[in-house]
Formats: structure tokens, C-alpha cells, sequence
């Protein structure tokens, strides 16, 4: 057994469901964040042009991607783990694409044995700052524009003495230990930003700025979530975690918007939910109003020089899971999905909600076809909001087995209470969009096609597979 490796606690019983990236068309315009213009009016809901980009990738599914100078990517992908042997261990890789399509820079991974690559950002300048963890914690590696790189590892101290106050025995260690996909980096200009869960399960926030020498210093850090009990859970049977399911308690979401707030997502734990929103009231002074159960997902707001803005939560009438956040201009988009029971294994709509610059917590949840899940946003012009995700999928409804069956969706969640799908790429087996950006008129969305269910490689190995792909998606005409 791995040495990460937990006992599995959830129950399970779904029986199991019956290289070089090609570019079709012209490079890629710029990519922004910023709002995308709203349709014209007058016109139909047909697609304006065919996408301008059709980008596969073997080996994996493509996580996120940033826009390069030249029209070509920096592109995350992600190799599928087999359940019961990578669990909490990415393999991910990071790859730089050109404008034909062709790779054309060496793939970056990790060199050691005991190491994982996390995350990965570009900021204004070009230059690239990729995250790694491993038993010794975590640590930084930039690239400048022209090439040259450094390593900065993380030394925080601190962690032992933060609120509350240790536990005899407990470990002070820089990383989670049931898990170490638990940190993830964004950018504000030149500094990154990096949320990352300790070993005593609380979430620290560290703002990473460019020093001379080339080097990196940590300007301001703060506790963005305190320690609080976290049992491991897992899946009983299965070869691959659909979702990330098991990882999600400890997953850490970050993003900053253009005046430099620090957002920070988690959800609650599998097995202490109800005591978390105590435990973070307690700490922090705030008041915590949600589920009666606890099970919400949870948002803090940090200022620019560090300082604590407040926790908003992510609550309905039912369990809130969230598995992406983005941020726009004045605020963030929270991602993910909540449950709802259903005798047919469905059992999930997708979940969004936005959390402004103040706190104030606005939540809709939508249904696309059979189980939904939310992955990521973009803003639209008009107030609403443009959603990927996976939906068409089954889960068992007395466990966390997901159907080998699921679409990709694009939907366009108008200001005005209205939605309009969109069209994307299709392909067999499990499908889904992970993420999307605004490319100049069009967006540019990626994700998973030809994956697996979490039963399909139960019993032939080579059904663990995915194909990644990068592509761009017409917006429809306002009718």
C-alpha cells in the first residue's frame, strides 16, 4: 500500500459501467479575463463562425491553459491515477504548445521520485511559476521569459502557533498528509499567490514576490482557514476517482481579482462537518450561517497586504461541494455542485455562486441533464455568466461511483434568468469541460474527452485513458 494510502470509508457498489497535441485551424488570440462583450442584438443563437482552435492532447486531460506571446499555450495536463495507487499523488506535467500546435519546449514534471507537480500560472511578463509539493512541503519553481529559473522553497514556521492552539502530539508539518494535491498558485502582476493546506489541515495563504537575484520572498502571509479534525475517507471499490471525490475535503480553490483580494475555497470535511463553521467562528470572531448540518462550502476574502476580509458561505438547503473558483473584476465565481436526491443514481445539479468584494453570497443552481457538476466560469458583459462543466452523468445513490456516461456542457447563464447552451466538443465515454477563458470574441474552453467512469478500468487497465482537448467555442447571437 502506498504510504498515503487511508483506510476507505465510503461505500461503494456501482457496478462497472458497459503524445502530440494537433492544431485544425489558425492560432489563438489573445487571452483575457476580463468580461466578455455582450452578443448583438438581432441575431440568432447559431454559433457566428466555427471554432478557430481544436487542439488534442494524448496522455491526459488538459487541466488549464494560458495564452503564450507568439498564439501558442502553456497547457496543465493531467494523466489519469489509478484509485488505489496515485490517490493524493498528481503526475501532472506541464506543456508548451506553439502556434502549429506541435509541442515545442521540454514537458515539465518533477524529478524526483517523492515529488509532485501541483499547479501552474503565467504572469504579465511571460514568465512562468510552476508549484510543487512533496513530504518536505512545498516549493516554487519560476521561469522568467528568457529562460532562466529558480527554485524558492516554503519555511513556515508559523504554522505551529497558529490559532487554535496545537494539540499534544499533533504534527505541525508544512503539508496534508492523507493527501498532496492540497495547494494551488494565481497571479496579481508579477506576485503569486499560494493557498496551501498544512499538515494540521488549516490553510495558509503566502504572497510570493519577485526579489533581486532572482530569487522569490514571501511579502505577507495569512491563516485563511484554521486546523480543524479531518478524517480520510474513500471509495471501496473502483480504479479512478471521477471528480477528484476523494481529495475534495482537502482541495484548496484560490484566485484574485484586479484589485489584488485574495479569495480562498474549501468545503467542509466528510466527517466533522458539523463542528468546522464552530471552529472557524471560533478562531476568527466570525459568525458562521449555513447548513444546520454544516455541509457548505466556505470562502475567505483576504485584503492585498494580507489582512483577513471576512468567510462568506456557500450554503443551501442541501450538501454544497465545490470544485472550482474564479475570480473577475470585484469578486469570485464559486463552482461545484450540491446533491439532491433522486432513486435513479442522478442525483446532483450543477452549483454557482458569486461572492462580491463585500462578502455578499448570491447562489444559483441549475439543472443540465441528469447529475451535473460546475468546474469553472467566465463573466459575461451582461451580469451573467458563462459555465463548464460535466453533466449527463449517474452516481450511486447510496455511494460515490460515478457512470462511465458524461457531456461536456457550456451554458450561458444570462443576467436576465435565461440560458443558452452551447456548442462544444463531444466524444465517447466520460466527458468534461475544466475549464473556460474569454479569447479575444470566442472562449476558449478545455477538458477531458474518452475518459473513464469509476468502475471502467476495473478490469482491463488500458480503459484508464483520456484525451485532453483545448478548443475554441462561438458565443450565440442575443436573439
Amino acid at each position: 500500500m502506498h504510504p498515503l494510502a487511508r483506510p476507505l470509508l465510503l461505500a461503494v457498489a456501482l457496478t462497472a459501467c458497459n503524445g502530440e497535441a494537433s492544431l485544425d485551424a489558425a492560432p489563438p488570440d489573445a487571452l483575457t479575463d476580463a468580461p466578455m462583450d455582450a452578443p448583438s442584438e438581432g441575431a440568432s443563437d447559431a454559433p457566428a463562425e466555427p471554432p478557430a482552435v481544436d487542439l488534442r492532447f494524448d496522455g491526459g486531460f488538459v487541466r488549464k491553459a494560458f495564452p503564450r506571446a507568439d498564439g501558442g499555450f502553456v497547457v496543465l495536463v493531467e494523466p489519469l491515477m489509478d484509485l488505489h495507487v496515485d490517490q493524493g499523488l498528481p503526475r501532472r506535467e506541464v506543456r508548451w504548445i506553439g502556434p502549429d500546435g506541435r509541442e515545442d519546449g521540454p514537458r515539465r514534471a518533477p524529478t524526483a521520485a517523492d515529488e509532485q507537480l501541483l499547479d501552474v500560472a503565467v504572469h504579465p511578463s511571460g514568465a512562468v511559476s510552476i508549484l510543487f509539493a512533496s513530504n518536505a512541503g512545498y516549493r516554487v519553481v519560476r521561469i522568467a521569459k528568457d529562460g532562466f529559473e529558480w527554485s524558492h522553497a516554503v519555511v513556515d514556521p508559523e504554522v505551529a502557533t497558529d490559532p487554535p492552539a496545537l494539540a499534544p502530539g499533533a504534527s505541525s508539518g508544512p503539508i496534508e498528509t492523507h493527501s498532496h494535491d492540497t495547494g494551488r498558485v494565481a497571479v496579481h502582476g508579477e506576485d503569486l499567490v499560494l493557498a496551501a493546506r498544512t499538515a494540521r489541515h488549516s490553510v495558509v495563504v503566502y504572497w510570493l514576490r519577485p526579489a533581486a537575484a532572482r530569487d522569490l520572498r514571501i511579502v505577507h502571509r495569512a491563516l485563511a482557514f484554521p486546523a480543524a479534525s479531518m478524517a480520510p475517507v474513500g471509495l471501496t471499490g473502483g480504479s479512478f476517482d471521477t471528480f477528484g471525490q476523494v481529495n475534495a475535503q482537502y482541495a484548496v480553490h484560490v484566485d484574485v481579482d484586479q484589485s489584488g483580494r485574495v479569495y480562498v475555497g474549501v468545503r467542509y470535511p466528510e466527517m466533522s462537518h458539523g463542528r468546522y463553521p464552530k471552529v472557524v467562528a471560533t478562531v476568527f470572531g466570525e459568525p458562521i450561517v449555513g447548513d444546520a448540518d454544516g455541509l457548505d462550502s466556505y470562502v475567505a476574502r483576504l485584503a492585498p497586504d494580507g489582512a483577513r476580509l471576512g468567510t462568506s458561505v456557500i450554503s443551501t438547503d442541501k450538501p454544497d461541494e465545490i470544485y472550482g473558483l474564479r475570480a473577475d473584476a470585484d469578486g469570485a465565481w464559486v463552482l461545484g455542485r450540491n446533491e439532491v436526491w433522486s432513486s435513479s443514481g442522478n442525483g446532483h445539479d450543477a452549483l454557482v455562486a458569486r461572492v462580491d468584494e463585500r462578502g455578499k453570497v448570491t447562489v444559483r443552481d441549475f439543472h443540465v441533464a441528469e447529475g451535473d457538476i460546475a468546474f469553472d466560469a467566465a463573466p459575461a458583459a451582461d451580469g451573467g455568466v458563462i459555465v463548464v462543466g460535466a453533466s449527463g452523468y449517474f452516481q450511486n445513490p447510496s455511494g460515490a461511483s460515478i457512470s462511465e456516461a458524461s457531456s461536456v456542457f457550456a451554458r450561458w447563464l444570462r443576467a436576465d434568468g435565461s440560458a443558452v447552451d452551447l456548442s462544444v466538443p463531444v466524444g465517447p465515454r466520460h466527458n468534461e469541460g475544466r475549464f473556460v477563458r474569454r479569447v479575444g470574441d470566442r472562449l476558449l474552453v478545455g477538458g477531458m474527452l474518452d475518459g473513464p467512469g469509476t468502475h471502467s478500468a476495473d478490469s482491463a487497465r488500458s480503459l484508464l485513458r483520456a484525451r485532453g482537448f483545448l478548443a475554441h467555442v462561438a458565443l450565440p447571437k442575443r436573439p
